[in-house]
């Protein structure tokens, strides 16, 4: 957990310079040896000498980032709901530094406005996005969505504004002051599994999924169901239907919309696929027809059957395929797709 600050830290570390007293940064002791290049693995910086710290002052200030309504932040967010942060740092002030490690910056004045960067990071995946909202914030406030759950994450928000200052006698330099602060934090899963099955008989085959829709959108989710194959037609031909607007945790496709259609001599091979933004909890997997489509599922014939023979089976008059899965965080879907033997 702590990886996600350090990294802020040596960042914040590499801006920083010694520099001594009045009228005198280009004076001191000597210079820090440049880091070593592999004239191998980049032969392009050959010849490049990269200095270790910046030639010329460049004040490093703290900051520090609130939560919602200027609160503590929060030790979890939910994916797929935005959180209001704000960072408080001088560089939104009136005036800037008037010295920096033992440097006075004489005259000093600000040359620009704050440049804001917000980031969210999965620390588990190494993946660092920008963050950004269409709605007219304040300069040093931003909404974070993070679009996936994670268990170590992170935001962080880094800030540069320049500067200009006298650094000897009627001279001046610009310079750039910087800060940057971040913080852990543990994303949670809302979203339900997203699974499907194939089916393949002798004569008829086909799969049917659920997709979430809109992406990454509020609770509860919508999704839309997908089918696709030749068990959609009477006479075997294939045609993919899709049916939007449903309720991703609880989904039921209406029968005038789309319809499971088999010979009653049919014999199933069923496949399930797994699918979740996170991970699914296997052991809660259960999947068959069930007589309705009610609250829960009721089980018709075999659970979870890698085989399925129809003509064993007394099918009720509303019979449907179903899938019942959790993911790892206890989010459920079922989903239910109506079928007739003719």
């Amino acid at each position: 957990m702590k990886r996600f600050t350090l990294l802020a830290v040596v960042l914040v570390a590499l801006m920083v310079i010694p520099a001594p007293g009045l009228f005198a940064e280009e004076e001191g002791g000597p210079e820090p040896s440049a880091p070593k290049i592999d004239e191998e693995k980049t032969p392009w910086l050959k010849g490049v000498t990269i200095p270790p710290f910046p030639p010329n002052v460049s004040p490093v200030i703290p900051a520090k980032i609130y939560g919602p309504d200027g609160g503590p932040i929060p030790a979890t967010m939910s994916e797929d709901i935005p959180v209001l942060f704000t960072v408080d740092s001088e560089i939104f002030a009136e005036k800037p530094p008037t010295e920096f490690k033992g440097t006075q910056l004489l005259n000093g004045a600000w040359d620009g406005t704050p440049s804001v960067r917000w980031f969210f990071a999965d620390i588990g995946k190494h993946r660092s996005t920008l963050a950004s909202c269409t709605e007219i914030l304040p300069k040093n406030q931003m909404k974070i969505m993070p679009l996936d759950p994670c268990p170590f994450g992170g935001i962080s928000v880094t800030l540069a504004r320049p500067m200009k200052y006298e650094y000897s006698p009627g001279r001046f330099r610009r310079a750039y002051v910087n800060s940057s602060i971040g913080a852990n934090l543990a994303v949670t899963d809302i979203t339900p599994p997203t699974c499907g099955i194939e089916i393949k008989g002798t004569t008829r085959q086909g799969s049917f999924w659920s997709v979430e829709n809109p992406p990454n959108g509020p609770a509860p989710k919508g999704a839309d169901a997908f089918l696709r194959g030749s068990f959609l037609t009477q006479d075997g031909q294939d045609l993919e239907i899709v049916v939007r607007g449903l309720q991703l945790d609880h989904m039921v496709v209406p029968g005038n919309q789309a319809t499971i259609l088999l010979p009653k001599d049919e014999e199933l091979e069923i496949r399930l696929v797994l699918l979740d933004n996170d991970k699914v909890d296997e052991k809660t997997i259960h999947y068959g027809i069930s007589d309705g489509a009610g609250d829960e599922p009721l089980p018709v014939g075999p659970v979870n059957p890698d085989r399925l023979k129809l003509s064993d089976l007394k099918l009720p008059e509303k019979a449907f395929f179903f899938i019942d899965s959790k993911d790892v965080s206890g989010n459920r879907q079922i989903f239910f797709v109506p079928v007739k033997v003719f």
